[in-house]
């Protein structure tokens, strides 16, 4: 029986057609084995098969591509078409290899991209985790571009597990998607003016993401009403809306921008220090360093502090009393900053507020 017509198929078809190749080997030309040789092929086909497989993806590693190790039967033949043939089948063979054993190459490239991602300057701009990118998730576009690569990870990883918990625990302000409602209205290229405020209204229906605002039809709080009537002493011709959402103020580069983005029904200043503190100051620095002539409007002590590092150089800041209740007659009513704003827009061309 000729070991090559007969022994070696059989030997292919159980071992995946990696023993197949070995028919090309000169050493086996023109053997011919006693039909006792079948049992003994075909008990090492189990036995060396592993063997083969193994020392096979052994190669691929230290010595590249399986052509190399199952090289066509070279021309020794005086009929040249049946060398074409063995030499295309054998790299049909090899080809089949290649699908059947698992690419070493690129499995070591794709764990070194893995380990090495935390390198890329660019990892930051793309994603922040799983947890942070939920948290921000309703970040308008144009400002998660600017801030991705300026915030820390792990500091937005711990204040999103904190917000994502109160939230299935708690009555949070405001809703979810209402968060970043700021920075909605008035996207980054767009800001002309910046006024700080606090922690939102912790009342119900009150907090939708613009500090100082409320939805159309929610009564006004006391700080509002107050802002209200320095508008009618300060601009001419100034009638008083008849609710106060100020979403127009944002449409037109006015960024209206809580220190804490969330609160917890009825307790005020309740998620203070837990984060967003940091990525308002973030914001504030961002516009700070990268813009130039914006004017911030500072309220308070709490909204000074927070804006102690603005460059006065660069940029206009205009200082009062907050307009709550309790401190508004104590630097509030007579600051005149909504006229003051629109005459420094007036001195750089540019199109007044329509407060």
């Amino acid at each position: 029986m000729n070991i090559r017509e007969d022994i070696f198929p059989q030997i292919a078809r159980n071992s995946f057609e990696t023993v197949d190749s070995i028919r090309s080997l000169k050493c086996l030309k023109g053997v011919v084995f006693p039909h006792s040789a079948v049992i003994l092929f075909r008990m090492a086909n189990f036995i060396l098969s592993p063997w083969i497989r193994t020392h096979l993806c052994t190669f691929k590693m230290k010595r590249g591509p399986l052509d190399r190790f199952f090289q066509g039967q070279k021309t020794l033949e005086t009929d040249s078409g049946k060398s074409d043939f063995n030499v295309k089948k054998s790299r049909i063979q090899s080809q089949n290899l290649q699908k059947l054993l698992p690419d070493v190459d690129k499995e070591n490239a794709s764990m070194d991209t893995g380990r090495n991602s935390h390198k890329s300057p660019n990892r930051f701009v793309e994603s922040l985790g799983t947890l942070v990118d939920e948290l921000l998730v309703d970040l308008e576009p144009s400002w998660k571009k600017q801030l991705y690569p300026m915030l820390d990870q792990k500091t937005l990883e711990n204040l999103a597990q904190f917000v994502l918990q109160e939230r299935k625990r708690k009555v949070i302000f405001p809703p979810e998607p209402l968060v970043f409602n700021a920075f909605k209205k008035c996207p980054f290229n767009k800001v002309r003016v910046v006024i700080v405020g606090q922690d939102p209204y912790h009342g119900p229906g009150q907090a939708h993401g613009l500090c100082f605002s409320v939805p159309t039809g929610v009564k006004c709080p006391p700080s509002l009403e107050n802002i209200f009537k320095e508008l009618e002493t300060d601009i001419p011709g100034y009638r008083r809306p008849a609710q106060g959402n100020l979403e127009h103020w944002s449409e037109q580069g006015v960024l209206l921008l809580n220190s804490v983005l969330t609160v917890e029904a009825h307790k005020p200043a309740s998620h203070s220090n837990r984060g967003w503190e940091y990525f308002t100051n973030e914001v504030i620095k961002l516009l700070n360093v990268n813009c130039n002539g914006i004017i911030f409007l500072l309220w308070g002590k709490y909204a000074q502090q927070k804006g102690k590092d603005i460059d006065r150089k660069r940029h206009h800041v205009l200082i009062a009393a907050h307009p709550s209740p309790y401190s508004a007659a104590n630097g509030w009513f007579g600051c005149r900053h909504f006229s003051k704003v629109n005459d420094i827009l007036k001195s750089k061309q540019e199109v007044p507020i329509n407060w």
